[in-house]
């Protein structure tokens, strides 16, 4: 089961890209820290976050409105 971090960051991104979209992009960026939606920790992300942001808001590419908005939402998990 998913835990709190992985479900608010699913929450955070998914009104923006969709939930399919976050899931896979958040997922391929877990790897690069070796955690899961199970284990990964505030720590994890804010070694990835640069990373997480890259992938999620280049499905935003052509609003930077809503990019600055959705980066702002990461800041506030971290």
């Amino acid at each position: 089961m998913a835990n709190n971090l992985y479900t608010n960051l699913i929450a955070t991104v998914s009104p923006y890209i969709g939930q399919e979209k976050a899931v896979g992009a958040i997922g391929r960026q877990l790897l690069r820290c070796r955690a899961t939606p199970e284990t990964v920790t505030v720590e994890d992300l804010r070694g990835i976050f640069h990373f997480v942001v890259g992938a999620t808001t280049l499905y935003l590419a052509p609003d930077r409105v809503k990019q600055q908005a959705l980066i702002e939402k990461l800041k506030s998990l971290v």
